[in-house]
């Protein structure tokens, strides 16, 4: 599949309220998990991901380009800031290991998880399954 391989685990996954972008290709892997980051409720209202001790869990959607993903985001690749910054981490799919491209929560991890409450399952939909449905 052509595109940029990018790990999503709040409101991109399927379920979520913006799945279906349109730059989205197609959902390579579900079930995928990324060692080594903390996710994070920031204010009940959407995910922020953090380095830290957890796993995340996520998908694997494939875009064509990253202009919309980028919007969504906050993310600015001139000035390399914003509310996310886009990292490239690898996460672990049911076909093994692969490298992808994730947004990240800018701000220093320690902060972030002394400021908002960690999702201790790393499972986006634990925290959004009541406000994911009714969006719908």
């Amino acid at each position: 599949m052509e595109g940029h391989p990018v790990f999503v685990y709040g409101t991109l996954r399927k379920g979520g309220c913006r799945f279906g972008i349109p730059t989205l290709i197609g959902v390579q892997f579900e079930g995928v998990e990324l060692k080594g980051f903390d996710l994070l409720s920031i204010d009940g209202s959407f995910p922020g991901l953090v380095e830290g001790k957890g796993t995340v869990k996520g998908e694997i959607h494939v875009f064509k380009d990253f202009s919309e993903l980028d919007r969504i985001e906050g993310y600015d690749e001139s000035l390399n800031d914003g509310l996310y910054l886009r990292k490239k981490v690898t996460v672990s799919t049911p076909e093994g290991e692969m490298e992808a491209s994730t947004y990240v929560f800018n701000e220093n991890p320690d902060t972030a998880r002394a400021r908002y409450r960690v999702i201790e399952t790393g499972n986006w939909f634990d925290e959004s399954a009541p406000r994911a449905r009714a969006a719908r």
